[in-house]
């Protein structure tokens, strides 16, 4: 039961990290394109 729980725990802060990573990563990217169309106009 214990380690059940465990590795829900582990999981589930996994699964936070791994959503706050892309987040990060697709705001990134958005800065990226909006400063490159930026430049073009």
């Amino acid at each position: 039961m214990f380690i059940f729980a465990a590795q829900s725990i582990t999981f589930a802060i996994f699964s936070m990290a791994r959503t706050a990573v892309l987040k990060d990563i697709f705001s990134y990217y958005q800065e990226l394109i909006s400063q490159s169309s930026d430049r073009d106009s």
